[in-house]
């Protein structure tokens, strides 16, 4: 089961800045699927994404998300 904060942001979009000064972002996307994806890309500041990761389902997104930083607090909207 994906976490609250997850559950109710992911609309607007997540973003945290990460512990190599770089930006993760993550958000769920209609896309060409039918049944969307779930993305999580890394900038260098405001530039493009240099990297993007694409998942199927929220929890395989959170686990990703866990990883560059465990504390989903940290995480915030883009519209903070």
């Amino acid at each position: 089961m994906v976490s609250k904060k997850i559950d109710q942001n992911l609309d607007a979009g997540l973003w945290v800045e990460t512990r190599h000064g770089n930006v993760a972002s993550a958000f769920y996307s209609l896309g060409d699927y039918e049944d969307g994806e779930y993305i999580l890309n890394w900038h260098d500041g405001h530039m493009p994404a240099y990297r993007t990761e694409r998942f199927g389902t929220a929890e395989e997104l959170e686990v990703a998300m866990r990883k560059i930083e465990p504390d989903l607090r940290r995480w915030k909207t883009r519209i903070d």
